[in-house]
């Protein structure tokens, strides 16, 4: 089984936040802070504060959105862009009888998610069919 470092679970139980970078690191550090809990013999303890580093950003923007709305722009809520990628998909499949743009509008999201993860320019010239699209 797995175990939390002592700085960690410490840091846990003192009410802290811990960012990681996926919903299944998330998910592992819950279950364990949950196992290490039950064997101390604590029946009810608080949920610890794990989050994943996309959720936390977004919520230090609408934080900062909110002290200064001038400053910060409304970001999208996940729906609102889901429907966006979804609606710029269907247009450029529309000529393409055998593409699914569902499936299109998810590798987008996915594919600019990752783009915006590792800082990667949009916009260039590519030299292949797909950049066409």
């Amino acid at each position: 089984m797995f175990r939390l470092p002592n700085d960690v679970a410490r840091h846990l139980q003192d009410g802290g936040t811990l960012i990681v970078p996926s919903l299944q690191r998330a998910h592992t550090v819950r279950l364990c802070f949950a196992a290490a809990a039950l064997g101390e013999g604590r029946g009810v303890f608080a949920s610890p504060d794990v989050r994943t580093d996309a959720v936390w950003l977004r919520e230090e923007v609408e934080r900062r959105a909110g002290e200064d709305a001038s400053r910060w722009p409304r970001l999208l809520e996940p729906a609102e862009e889901w429907f966006l990628w979804r609606q710029c998909a269907a247009e450029v499949a529309r000529p393409f009888a055998l593409l699914n743009a569902g499936a299109l509008a998810e590798s987008l999201q996915r594919s600019s998610e990752l783009a915006a993860q590792f800082r990667i320019p949009l916009g260039g010239e590519g030299d292949g069919s797909e950049t066409d699209i």
